[in-house]
């Protein structure tokens, strides 16, 4: 006994009560004790979040205002401990929150109200009817099949895709029951991997612009952005890539930087951007060009820096190639 009231003592003392009641009920508990208690774990919690938020760069500070985090901070510490499920249940949320996030800002959008009717829907249900499991499968199995077509399109002559669905063993959990990975092989001989291990960054633009043309229709974002998606890219695999942003853009806006005539000529405007040296400075300059200067750009790209007559009859008829195309 002398142990226990040494150590309740101690607490006590550190935490500046006036009096170390034995173990009863709470009701019963020395109101000084608890105050001191509740400031002291307040204030140490709160110096080490403080502590933790000076080492984060400002832009970070800027997005994470001190006030949202304590008003986040507030609603949580709030809730009834004792409503164990209701506190489960702000922890998946929270994680999945993170995860929509994450796809909002990667330009994916993400329909928040239906996410959380399909998401009550799944994990009410007892369990999944043997029809609903053999229609996701049909559908992951579609989806399959026309990403690899589109792949084969793109000059992925020999590509194998698959969409692989695992169960997760601590399912449920705040991003759903199953685990979705894309697997791909790119290259003959090659052991089908997921696609994060095998595609290179020229690879992964052209996947990505598959699947943004499988889900040309079902895709609500309405502009799309491509930078650099003719890196490693030439001849008729570039005619390709433009043939499937010329797809894209009969249901989207289509912004592409490139430097390929292949792709350039599929465009209803062009913009011309340009880099010089003024007074010891460099400028950037981007602007509108018409059908004239456009066909000059791309006799440009096709050639040598001077522009000779054929290099112009071959931009204007890849011009016209591109229209046809576009209206097939």
């Amino acid at each position: 006994m002398k142990k226990i009231l040494a150590a309740c003592g101690v607490a006590a003392a550190l935490l500046g009560a006036t009096s170390c009641g034995n173990s009863g009920s709470s009701a019963s508990a020395d109101k000084g004790f608890a105050d001191s208690l509740s400031n002291y774990l307040g204030m140490t919690q709160g110096m080490r979040i403080s502590a933790d938020y000076a080492t984060i760069p400002q832009e970070q500070k800027d997005a994470l205002k001190k006030d949202d985090i304590l008003r986040g901070f507030k609603q949580v510490i709030m809730t009834d401990t004792t409503q164990q499920g209701y506190l489960t249940g702000l922890s998946f949320g929270l994680q999945l929150a993170g995860q929509l996030y994450r796809y909002e800002q990667a330009g994916i959008p993400v329909d928040r109200a239906k996410v959380y009717e399909a998401y009550a829907k799944a994990f009410k249900t007892d369990s999944v009817s043997m029809d609903e499991m053999r229609d996701a499968q049909a559908t992951f199995q579609m989806l399959a099949q026309q990403m690899k077509s589109a792949l084969v399109d793109l000059n992925f002559l020999e590509v194998q895709f698959e969409i692989q669905v695992r169960p997760n063993a601590e399912a449920p959990h705040a991003d759903g029951y199953d685990e979705v990975e894309f697997m791909i092989s790119t290259n003959p001989g090659e052991a089908i991997r997921p696609l994060g291990m095998v595609a290179s960054g020229g690879e992964l633009s052209r996947i990505m612009l598959a699947l943004k043309t499988v889900l040309a229709k079902k895709d609500q974002t309405d502009t799309l952005i491509f930078d650099e998606i003719d890196a490693g890219i030439s001849g008729k695999t570039a005619w390709k890539v433009s043939e499937k942003l010329g797809i894209l853009g009969g249901e989207h806006q289509v912004i592409c930087i490139t430097h390929l005539p292949q792709i350039a000529a599929m465009a209803d405007s062009h913009f011309l951007i340009e880099k010089n040296a003024v007074k010891d400075k460099t400028t950037t300059t981007i602007r509108e060009i018409k059908e004239e200067e456009s066909i000059k750009e791309l006799a440009r790209l096709l050639g040598s820096e001077e522009i000779t007559q054929s290099a112009l009859s071959n931009a204007k008829e890849l011009k016209e190639l591109a229209a046809k195309t576009k209206q097939s």
